[in-house]
C-alpha cells in the first residue's frame, strides 16, 4: 500500500514541480492544478489510504516515509523565489520564506482534509450539490493566488465571476 502512495505521489510531484517551474508563473492556471491534486488525494483514494498508514504507524523511521510523500518544502522553494521576482519587479518586500511555506502547508492541509472529509463537512453546511467541491476549491485557488501576490483577499472575493450563492 505505501508503494502505491508514493508511485501516485512521485507522479504527482513531478507534475506539479514541472508546472510550477514555468518562466511565467502567471500563466498557471492555478484553480486547475488545485483540482488536479485534489484528484489524485480524493478521487483515487490516495488521502484516505496515507492517513490510514499514517494512523497505524507507530514508527519513527516509517512516519519518515510518510514525510516524503509531501513536497511541500520543495513546491513552498519554487513559489518563494516566484513571489520574490515578482515583489523585486513591483518594488515591494518580499514576506518571509515562512510565509509561502504556510501557504502551501495551508494547501496541503486544506487539499487532505477536502478529499478525506470534504463532502460531509459541507453537506452539514448545506452544500450538499455536486459542484459545491469544485466551487469551493477554486475559491481557495484564488485566495491563495491572492495571498501570495501580495493582494487584499476581501478585493479578490469580490473580483470572483461567480455569484454568491448562500445554501439553504
Amino acid at each position: 500500500m505505501r508503494a502505491v502512495v508514493e508511485r501516485a505521489f512521485g507522479a504527482l510531484r513531478t507534475e506539479l514541480l514541472n508546472t510550477l517551474a514555468v518562466p511565467d508563473p502567471s500563466a498557471i492556471d492555478v484553480p486547475a492544478l488545485i483540482e488536479r491534486v485534489f484528484d489524485t488525494l480524493g478521487g483515487h483514494g490516495q488521502a484516505r489510504l496515507m492517513a490510514w498508514l499514517a494512523l497505524a504507524n507507530d514508527d519513527t523511521r516509517g512516519a519518515r516515509r510518510e514525510r516524503s510523500a509531501f513536497f511541500v518544502q520543495e513546491t513552498a522553494e519554487i513559489v518563494h523565489a516566484q513571489r520574490e521576482a515578482r515583489f523585486a519587479e513591483t518594488g515591494r518586500r518580499t514576506p518571509a520564506f515562512e510565509d509561502s511555506l504556510f501557504a502551501i502547508l495551508l494547501t496541503t492541509l486544506a487539499l487532505i482534509g477536502d478529499a478525506l472529509l470534504g463532502e460531509s463537512a459541507r453537506a452539514s453546511c448545506g452544500l450538499d450539490d455536486p459542484a459545491a467541491g469544485r466551487r469551493f476549491r477554486t475559491w481557495f485557488a484564488e485566495l491563495l493566488v491572492a495571498h501570495l501576490a501580495g493582494e487584499d483577499a476581501a478585493a479578490a472575493a469580490k473580483s470572483r465571476s461567480s455569484p454568491a450563492r448562500r445554501p439553504g
